[in-house]
């Protein structure tokens, strides 16, 4: 599905559309906003309704023009809106932790805004178009390339959330509602591959020394954020390292495609794949964030239930999205020759293992909540089955060109299984240790930075 659009009299003239990749972005958007607005009913105290539903929507407004936009002032524009919508969010509460939030992510959000402005300005002056398809044409043949790509890396790096741009997450996640947490995860941290996929000219164009640097950042962020969420307590922290840890392996798939042009048209369809997974997968375990098991739902083995087919399917278990998402990268990336080769083909497949980690040691973290809520239960088991309903459907989507992958090998399914299994007894053989080094990064004892924030 493609389609254009011009209002001349809006902005600088706002060109609007879709191409088939965007369409596929914002069926998944359309279908985390809609599960996350089922799931705010009666979940949201009445006093803060009306700032929540304000904010939420304007990142709604924002988040959808974002995908739509086909200029640069239009995307700038309606990414900037997005992106400080955030901001009401995390202070719908006035807590000590939540201005902490507000100014660390504030921060990070003006910095990747400056970047993308820089960027825009300096293609706009060697294209002397708005258009965002000519503007990417254009870098091919410019002599400031690779530093106009290098902004565009950082700027929307950081709404994406991979090492070493991740910091902002751990504090955002715990400070906003559950909903708000699961479209920021589902699918606002997915409008920074969007920004690198339409403005780089990814498949076009070679660049291996960043893309083996995207490789390495995104094997970090793959165990870093795995290692750094096993140290906490609050589930939805353990969930933004699982976001951080996740994001490695869309960093890699962008890395191999600057490495290998080649490999990109392949490697784009399992990106939106991947993408898609990620998606219902993490939205579903952050709408669990916002219940309390014991008293919302009827069967408690129903909630275990999805929350270990969701939370597996991350670790890529097999027959699920995560299974056929993490075998094409395995199989497809081409890597060149040397220590880069040797590192992401032999800890690639142990990243089943730190994830395996995370999952279960979130599971354990939500089970022990007791915090209290107002949600609605019968809605919200409607919200959570209905995603991972959807995520199973992902799987029946897979294009035929996928075929070529050997995912019904004995070795391919057993492999997985063999993986988290290890990890669940790793787990249980460390929580106790785990528990007394725990950190949880939500406390903040400086009594100074209460008082200063309490008078603002």
């Amino acid at each position: 599905m493609s389609f254009s659009y011009f209002f001349p009299n809006l902005l600088l003239g706002v060109h609007i559309g879709l191409t088939p990749f965007t369409t596929i972005i914002l069926i998944i958007t359309t279908i985390i906003w809609g599960a996350s607005t089922l799931a705010s009913i009666n979940g949201i105290p009445k006093e803060k309704w009306k700032k929540y539903t304000v904010f939420m929507g304007l990142m709604y407004i924002g988040n959808t023009m974002t995908i739509l936009s086909q200029d640069l002032v239009t995307l700038y524009s309606f990414f900037a809106v997005m992106s400080f919508s955030v901001l009401g969010l995390i202070l719908l509460n006035q807590t000590a932790f939540n201005y902490r939030s507000a100014v660390v992510y504030l921060g990070y959000t003006v910095v990747g805004e400056m970047m993308l402005f820089s960027a825009f300005i300096w293609m706009f002056s060697e294209s002397g178009t708005l258009l965002i398809a000519q503007n990417q044409a254009q870098l091919l043949q410019s002599p400031n390339a690779l530093w106009i790509i290098l902004l565009l890396l950082i700027g929307f790096g950081i709404k994406l959330g991979m090492i070493p741009l991740h910091s902002w997450l751990p504090f955002v996640h715990p400070a906003t509602p559950a909903p708000a947490s699961a479209v920021l995860s589902g699918v606002v941290l997915k409008t920074g591959v969007l920004g690198w996929v339409r403005l780089i000219p990814i498949g076009q164009i070679q660049l291996e020394s960043i893309g083996i640097l995207l490789c390495y950042f995104g094997l970090l962020s793959i165990f870093i954020g795995a290692g750094l969420g096993l140290i906490q307590q609050k589930s939805k922290v353990i969930l933004a390292y699982s976001s951080i840890s996740q994001m490695g392996f869309i960093g890699i798939m962008v890395g191999v495609g600057l490495i290998s042009p080649k490999t990109w048209p392949i490697i784009s369809l399992m990106l939106l794949f991947f993408i898609a997974h990620h998606a219902i997968c993490k939205s579903t375990l952050f709408l669990a964030c916002g219940l309390n098991q014991r008293k919302v739902f009827h069967k408690r083995w129903v909630f275990n239930s999805i929350i270990l087919i969701a939370g597996l399917s991350l670790a890529g278990l097999s027959f699920t999205s995560g299974f056929f998402a993490k075998t094409f990268i395995k199989k497809v990336a081409v890597f060149p020759a040397g220590i880069i080769e040797l590192i992401l083909v032999n800890l690639l497949p142990l990243s089943a293992v730190s994830t395996g980690l995370l999952v279960f040691h979130f599971w354990k973290q939500l089970s022990m909540s007791l915090e209290s809520n107002q949600q609605n239960g019968r809605i919200l088991e409607c919200v959570l089955v209905l995603l991972v309903g959807s995520g199973f459907c992902i799987i029946m989507a897979v294009p035929n060109q996928l075929a070529f992958i050997d995912s019904w090998s004995v070795k391919a399914l057993i492999s997985p299984l063999v993986y988290i299994s290890i990890s669940g007894l790793i787990y249980y053989a460390i929580q106790k240790s785990l528990n007394e080094i725990t950190v949880d990064i939500t406390k903040v004892d400086n009594q100074k930075i209460r008082n200063y924030f309490a008078d603002l």
